[in-house]
């Protein structure tokens, strides 16, 4: 492990540092390659759209964030961004003339919804879309930690039905230790009075000033 650089073949070439300046460089690096990365996938985005404007074929947008070949990171805000900019909706999957429950991308509006939203598109960044700022006012602690419970019981019956080998089972812990359900009790504001769990009543924390929003841009796309 002396060499500076590692090579495996049927992976990556690693680069190892050989001090902590090394480290912050290669750290720098992969900022760097995941912001051109990023800037890819938006000029990628921002063609689609102007190929679906110029001809009205936007379906090479389901090649780019196919779930299984296409991009992987980013990928739900990319989504958004062609619902947005591209003038898409989620739409069933069809089989055999017959909905199902999955969807996917369809009902383009047009080559005038394009037109209309193209210089936003060109600068609204795909990565700052598709987050959860919308679905935080309907968060419930309540329903998440119902959720968790949901997964240990499923996990135990998994446990009780032998579906897991003694190696597996090695890494498996199902039992929370005293730190664990301490931390839990205060971040869910419960406290224990006369040997009973009652709610404290936390104030929730301040909310935070949005950012004031940007100039609305023209809404005119240029010729090609």
């Amino acid at each position: 492990m002396s060499k500076a650089k590692v090579e495996n073949k049927d992976v990556l070439k690693y680069v190892l540092p050989e001090d902590g300046n090394g480290l912050d460089k290669l750290i720098e690096s992969a900022f760097k390659l995941e912001q051109k990365g990023r800037e890819a996938i938006q000029i990628a985005l921002v063609g689609i759209a102007w190929h679906a404007w110029k001809h009205g074929d936007w379906t090479p947008v389901k090649k780019l964030l196919d779930p299984d070949n296409g991009i992987k990171t980013g990928r739900k805000g990319a989504i958004e961004w062609a619902k947005k900019f591209i003038g898409l909706k989620e739409v069933p999957k069809m089989k055999d003339g017959k909905p199902l429950k999955a969807t996917e991308l369809g009902g383009f509006m047009g080559a005038a919804h394009i037109e209309a939203n193209f210089q936003a598109a060109k600068t609204t960044m795909y990565w700052t879309l598709g987050r959860e700022q919308d679905d935080f006012f309907s968060y419930n602690i309540n329903d998440k930690l119902r959720d968790v419970v949901k997964s240990i019981k499923a996990m135990e019956a998994k446990i009780h039905d032998g579906k897991y080998t003694p190696e597996q089972m090695e890494k498996i812990v199902v039992k929370a230790n005293a730190d664990t359900i301490d931390l839990l009790l205060k971040a869910i504001h419960f406290e224990v009075i006369n040997g009973k769990a009652a709610s404290t009543e936390a104030e929730a924390p301040a909310p935070v000033a949005a950012e004031q929003s940007a100039p609305a841009l023209e809404n005119q796309a240029k010729a090609a």
